[in-house]
């Protein structure tokens, strides 16, 4: 996913479009050809541009009020062609576009190439964002990132316009949706308190409409504050519908952001501004309170299982006043990891051990494990990820991923494939990997990714469908027992289809998070796991440090949005994991720019610990979350920058102390005494125990296993053993004795 790429393609259509200067018009071959709309009609002006898409260098660009045009370029050249319509309408001085951009991609342009260009006409929202202080945002000093999405909550593919002011010398974003369509934007915007992030913005309630051309302004402060009120709202709304109480405190929160958006009203341009960006951070910061609230609640009701303990004495009476001790040792949720045993160190493995980390993700990576056909490094997976030594030490190992149609993941002689002999290959891969580890991994991730373009392999999404299922089906027949992990990347999507059309894609294959889920189930995929990233913000530094790509940004959500996400995928009725997730643990100003976000504050050690917190809050509460995994263990070669539980030396950081300190809080341990009747009832968190019963001149241990929402009973019979009946012997004559 080349965040930069998708930054620039757009900001040339939408920065200064007839300044740009042609860099040869003295060019071999010639592209000719003429932009039309829907009904077929040219635009009142319309600029057009060939680009090298390698680094978006304007070849040469034309402006006509036809629709014509003809570019001329050099001979064999990749090219991007982009076309920005003009309606020759203004609003409020703006200058109207009213017809959504044409993006093409045409490769080894040679002698003369024809390619005509359709826009669709649409109405534009302009959008007027303001500072805390009153002033506009211009449309290159809001951080990049947002995007449309429809109905549906599937991400369009339509870029954000720039409209100019000439009498002002502004420009601001405009969002031009297409004639009888509905859009919502996820709008990138820093709120004080709340972090820089990305947030639905909506208008008067409902979506951006487009039942007539012409253009609109957007206070876009006040429908952002009205967005987030919206949500804010509508959560309490569900929870009480349930007979959920939400915490007084947190309902007055709740009316006091809404009457800061209504007294913002009637003041001055300035003050409102401020004022609504202020109702805006504080419907958020809320609306989280609330879900955190919701799922400390939710986890003491559905994580904890019943034990019922009944003591009987030696003369077959129940015994009163016996000390009870009960002490977990494990839980059924599963607290992950990701890191390689030779780079994490044993030392590590062994602390996050003694912290109550038990689940650790293993990587398979093909690339890796099998550079040449035939000659996997079983040592390296053994001893260097640590498969053999971290499953002998008590470690439940799940493997990542078998299959991950993603360049660097693949090793050479595997990406020249065409697709029957890659699927074929990879069938054989699976079947090899589960076969030879099943006594060691019961968990897998039999492929990574599928939702997105940049990790599809170039494959159509029918292609896509016939590959997952068939590795699915290998994975299961392998090892019937095994469970399997369908692993989705993490809701980036408005990106990557920007990238599908950048790339020249007629039909695109990204998908959202619910979306692809439904079609791998309807589809025939037989998993039984849905598996969630959840990063959320800061740097994307490994590509860089390997040298394979640059510094990347991860955006960020609120803890409403991420909620809501667990909620929906909870709605399929299958167990969910976060199988990936992690946050910066540092800043660097330059990221935002790239379109990295953060939650809160720019990322340091102590937000990065107040949001896993938080987060882990939030899964631990949701039912049907059943793991959860930090990606990575250590600062070395993270992921994420500084997105490590470990300093690169070994010693732990906040992060891991707050996990630490989430999982004590979540073990239950102590000690009851049993009534008259000779019974005692704990009530624990699930997962096994050891209880220790004293009666004062006996003591007697059992191990037994408590589960979430289920009562276990246990008999402590002091009378010891009884003798067996003596068997029935069979008389000569057939009758029993």
């Amino acid at each position: 996913m080349e965040i930069r790429r998708a930054a620039r393609a757009a900001l040339v259509v939408v920065v200064g479009l007839c300044a740009l200067v042609s860099a040869a018009r003295a060019g071999a071959a010639t592209i000719t050809g003429h932009v039309t709309d829907e009904t077929g009609a040219a635009p009142a002006s319309v600029w057009v541009a060939a680009l090298d898409p390698v680094d978006d260098t304007v070849l040469d660009s034309s402006q006509s009020t036809d629709g014509a045009f003809a570019l001329d370029v050099p001979d064999g050249s990749d090219v991007t062609l982009v076309a920005a319509p003009f309606s020759g309408h203004s609003l409020a001085g703006y200058v109207l576009h009213e017809s959504t951009d044409a993006i093409a991609r045409l490769g080894a342009v040679e002698g003369a190439v024809v390619r005509n260009l359709e826009v669709r006409r649409c109405r534009e929202y302009i959008l007027e964002a303001r500072r805390p202080d009153g002033t506009l945002y211009g449309s290159g000093d809001l951080p990049p990132g947002s995007f449309p999405v429809d109905g549906s909550g599937e991400a369009t593919a339509e870029l954000l316009w720039a409209v100019d002011n000439p009498d002002t010398g502004v420009r601001v974003p405009s969002l031009c949706v297409p004639l009888g369509e509905r859009r919502t934007l996820i709008f990138r915007l820093e709120l004080s308190g709340a972090g820089l992030l990305d947030l639905p913005l909506t208008l008067d309630g409902g979506g951006f409409t487009a039942d007539r051309p012409g253009g609109e302004l957007v206070d876009a402060n006040r429908e952002l504050a009205r967005t987030q009120l919206d949500r804010l709202d509508n959560r309490i709304g569900e929870l009480e519908s349930r007979g959920v109480v939400v915490p007084r405190e947190l309902r007055a929160r709740a009316d006091a952001a809404r009457a800061l958006f209504d007294g913002a009203e009637g003041m001055l341009p300035a003050a409102r501004a401020g004022t609504e960006l202020q109702a805006a951070s504080e419907a958020v910061l809320t609306l989280e309170e609330i879900e955190l609230a919701n799922a400390d609640r939710q986890a003491m009701v559905s994580r904890r299982g019943t034990l019922t303990l009944r003591v009987i004495g030696r003369g077959g009476v129940p015994v009163s006043g016996a000390r009870v001790v009960y002490e977990q040792t494990s839980h059924d949720f599963r607290f992950g990891i990701f890191g390689q045993l030779a780079t994490t160190g044993r030392a590590v493995y062994e602390r996050m051990q003694q912290a109550g980390l038990s689940f650790v993700t293993a990587g398979f990576y093909w690339s890796d494990i099998e550079p040449q056909r035939g000659q996997i490094d079983f040592q390296h997976i053994d001893h260097e990820v640590g498969v053999v030594d971290l499953a002998d030490s008590g470690w439940q190992v799940k493997g990542h991923p078998l299959t991950w149609l993603y360049g660097f993941a693949m090793p050479d002689w595997v990406r020249t494939m065409g697709f029957e002999e890659l699927k074929q290959t990879s069938v054989d891969h699976v079947t090899s990997l589960i076969t030879h580890y099943k006594d060691r991994v019961h968990t897998w991730d039999v492929n990574n990714e599928a939702a997105s373009y940049w990790a599809t392999g170039g494959l159509s999404r029918q292609q896509l469908d016939q590959y997952v299922r068939a590795v699915y089906a290998a994975a299961r027949a392998a090892d019937p027992s095994a469970e399997l992990v369908l692993n989705n990347a993490f809701d980036w999507f408005g990106r990557d289809r920007l990238e599908e059309r950048l790339d020249g894609r007629s039909s695109y294959v990204t998908l959202s998070i619910p979306a692809f889920v439904r079609r791998a189930m309807d589809s025939g995929v037989d998993f039984d796991v849905i598996g969630q990233q959840m990063y959320n913000g800061g740097g994307i530094t490994l590509f860089h440090d390997l040298g394979i790509g640059p510094v990347q940004g991860a955006p960020s959500r609120d803890l409403g949005f991420l909620a809501q996400v667990l909620r929906r995928l909870s709605g399929f009725g299958k167990p969910i994991h976060v199988t990936e997730n992690s946050v910066s643990s540092t800043w660097d100003p330059a990221w935002a720019g790239i379109g990295a976000g953060y939650w809160h504050a720019p990322w340091n050690e102590q937000v990065q610990a107040d949001f896993l917190e938080a987060l882990y809050r939030v899964c631990f509460g949701t039912p049907a979350v059943r793991a959860i995994t930090w990606w990575d263990a250590v600062d070395d070669n993270p992921f994420m920058s500084h997105g490590g539980l470990f300093h690169a030396d070994g010693t732990p950081k906040p992060a891991f102390l707050r996990l630490e300190s989430l999982i004590d809080g979540w073990t239950s341990n102590g000690e009851t005494a049993t009534g008259q009747d000779g019974m005692a009832t704990v009530r624990g968190f699930a997962g096994d125990y050891r209880i220790r019963v004293d009666t004062g001149g006996e003591v007697h241990e059992r191990k037994i296993h408590v589960f979430e929402g289920r009562t276990t009973m246990v008999v402590v019979d002091l009378r010891g053993p009884r003798s067996p009946r003596p068997a029935l012997r069979a008389r000569p004559d057939g009758a029993s004795r």
